[in-house]
């Protein structure tokens, strides 16, 4: 991969991230969601629709107003209406897009011939109106290849349009054949700048939007926690450490403030994220195993493939029928206790005994809690047992 390659992402949230079923945001959050992002070091954006309504149209003025120095788009059908619409914003940038697959040109009732004429037909009008026009070619992923040539060289006569977007709208690719469809394009056409859109519908939407990179795409569509219609899409945030951590691109986005964007828009989206999501998921950077954690005090990074602070968050242990004595002596030596071997033993054997009928485990809270109830007061008994007899007798049958 060349490092001279300037690699972007487009976040549409706002856009294609807000098609998700059941999902609306206010213009005042919008308008929170783009600072915040903008704020987190993202620069290209495609902040809506404006053909929905007067609504939709007044959340995006109020985006453009905002004068940020960032790239602002907007999704268009090849209709003058939709262009004009952009063009009476003030917006200088806009995705135009058209189906270009078989199975969706028919499913509208029209033709390829159709679809090449209506494409000249706006960027006509695009030309005189817009400086930068991206064109989208809808189900690219399914669209049959010599048509995607004749869609790509029709557009790229006219100089308003700088970027093709292939989109995967169905989510049907995979990271192979990602990479093969990028390497063709980029192939046959080295100087035009490509974005990927891709879709989850089989799971592979964050690999395909990483496979797009390597085999020469400059720029990727992305949606906070992968928001989007059916199963979402490529999700920023796991492409941002994808990036990073597998591929070596950093590409100067604050993970920090990236994790509260993903927490905000679960909440104004009314989607929960998945506890074993990436990046921001409850249990990322949880461990249980003995084997896992004795290592983890040793190294941190043995058990885990980044340093959690690095996006805000913290290793922790949760004890359960996996944990060891390590994870034990380690969290009480973080409350300044040193506890004994025999102190250890019983509050693992307490642990265990509890988990074995129980799948909620205990958190570093409740060591801490079961260690107080039980040695935080000796007890004498008749001035001869104290309360680590009493224990003993107790739990002989877990410590034997």
């Amino acid at each position: 991969m060349s490092e001279n390659r300037n690699i972007r992402l487009v976040d549409t949230t706002l856009r294609d991230g807000e098609q998700a079923p059941g999902v609306s945001f206010s213009s005042k959050f919008k308008v929170d969601i783009l600072k915040m992002l903008y704020d987190a070091g993202i620069r290209d954006f495609e902040i809506g629709t404006p053909a929905i309504d007067e609504m939709e149209r007044f959340a995006i003025k109020q985006m453009v107003d905002l004068e940020l120095d960032a790239n602002l788009s907007v999704w268009c059908r090849a209709t003058l209406t939709d262009l004009q619409y952009a063009a009476d914003l003030g917006l200088k940038m806009v995705n135009l897009s058209l189906p270009v697959s078989e199975i969706q040109i028919n499913a509208i009732g029209k033709t390829e011939q159709w679809v090449i004429q209506q494409l000249e037909f706006c960027l006509k009008f695009a030309s005189s109106h817009f400086d930068f026009v991206s064109i989208g070619a809808q189900d690219g992923s399914r669209a049959d290849y010599n048509f995607l040539i004749k869609y790509i060289n029709t557009a790229i006569k006219y100089k308003v349009v700088q970027r093709i977007r292939i989109a995967d709208t169905v989510g049907i690719l995979n990271p192979f054949s990602v990479f093969e469809l990028f390497q063709k394009l980029k192939f046959d056409f080295p100087l035009v700048e490509f974005e990927f859109h891709g879709h989850n519908d089989l799971g592979m939407a964050n690999a395909n939007g990483l496979a797009a990179i390597k085999a020469g795409a400059d720029l990727v569509s992305v949606t906070v926690n992968g928001l989007g219609e059916r199963c979402g899409n490529t999700p920023l945030e796991e492409l941002v450490i994808a990036l990073q951590y597998s591929e070596g691109i950093d590409l100067g986005i604050k993970k920090t403030r990236l994790r509260s964007i993903c927490d905000l828009v679960s909440i104004l989206s009314a989607r929960k994220i998945n506890a074993s999501k990436p990046f921001n998921g409850k249990f990322c950077f949880t461990h249980e195993s003995g084997i896992h954690t004795r290592s983890l005090i040793i190294d941190i990074l043995s058990y885990q493939p980044y340093r959690p602070e690095e996006v805000g968050a913290q290793t922790k242990f949760v004890f359960g029928k996996h944990s060891g004595r390590a994870a034990i002596k380690s969290v009480l030596k973080l409350k300044g206790i040193k506890p004994s071997q025999f102190e250890i033993d019983h509050i693992l054997n307490q642990v265990k005994l509890n988990t074995n009928f129980s799948s909620s485990g205990f958190s570093e809270n409740d060591v801490f809690k079961i260690y107080m109830k039980c040695f935080s007061k000796p007890i004498k008994l008749n001035g001869t047992r104290n309360y680590h007899s009493i224990v003993t007798t107790k739990y002989r049958h877990f410590i034997q």
